[in-house]
């Protein structure tokens, strides 16, 4: 077992995935970025058949799935179930999560985090609201 088993249960399963996706012929989900007075959406388009990873988030966000289904398993849970989300739905994603997910339909994924500086970098925003897991760990220099 990993160092990273201190996320949770599944953690090292969804990294071992995520590094074969890696080496998979791959496509670019289109993701669309939209602003208002404090608040920054990130907005992901997952297609059918598509198996993708999440970035772990620094803070917890509201997620919004407003049409879609998809499966997807996560660092946080140690039971052996695989969970469906579908549309509409709205939750939290706590933070230090990451998650593997299987789009079942074509899905919709949207997150919403606060803005107070009104950034409108979105490659700022990614750094600033998500964390690699030698962060998390606090082993940002290895």
């Amino acid at each position: 077992m990993s160092e990273l088993a201190v996320l949770g249960g599944k953690t090292d399963l969804i990294f071992s995935l995520e590094a074969v996706l890696k080496k998979m012929p791959s496509i670019t989900c289109k993701v669309e970025h939209y602003f208002a007075d404090g608040v920054y959406a990130r907005c992901f388009y997952l297609p059918k058949g598509v198996a993708a990873s999440s970035h772990i988030h620094r803070k917890p966000c509201v997620t919004i799935v407003p049409y879609g289904k998809v499966r997807t398993v996560t660092t946080l849970q140690d039971a052996e179930e695989v969970q469906e989300v579908s549309g509409f739905s709205i939750f939290e994603s706590p933070a230090g999560m990451k998650r593997a997910i299987y789009g079942v339909e074509d899905t919709v994924w949207i997150t919403l985090h606060p803005n107070p500086e009104n950034e409108r970098d979105p490659e700022k925003l990614l750094a600033k609201y998500t964390i690699t897991p030698q962060e998390l760990l606090g082993k940002e220099n290895t």
